[in-house]
């Protein structure tokens, strides 16, 4: 079940934006622009298409920008004709990407 938000008296869109994330910070942007969303679990398999990009050469965010897109169209497959915000994030030093860490032993050794 998707979970419907936004009551923005200036959006004219027909139907509510679709936002293929569940990401919290990413629905309370929307939230308080008051853009009306409704938010869906997408499936990509992130590290398949990062790897792939990064034989291709591809910085971080060139692998965000990716992975951004995948999810928006991912979103449009199973939303078919309407507006899909697909958003990805890579915390980065360098050309070294950081991924989330499993737990907190596996944060503690990203940060030494």
């Amino acid at each position: 079940m998707a979970d419907l938000h936004g009551d923005n008296p200036l959006w004219r869109g027909g139907a509510p934006l679709v936002l293929a994330s569940k990401s919290a910070a990413r629905r309370a942007l929307l939230e308080v622009a008051r853009l009306p969303y409704e938010a869906i679990s997408v499936e990509v398999d992130e590290r398949a298409l990062e790897a792939a990009e990064v034989e291709k050469g591809a910085d971080p965010a060139g692998v965000a920008t990716v992975l951004a897109r995948a999810k928006a169209l991912a979103g449009s497959a199973v939303r078919s004709g309407r507006l899909v915000i697909g958003a990805d994030q890579t915390l980065a030093l360098g050309s070294e990407a950081f991924h989330k860490p499993a737990d907190r032993a596996a944060a503690r050794l990203q940060l030494e």
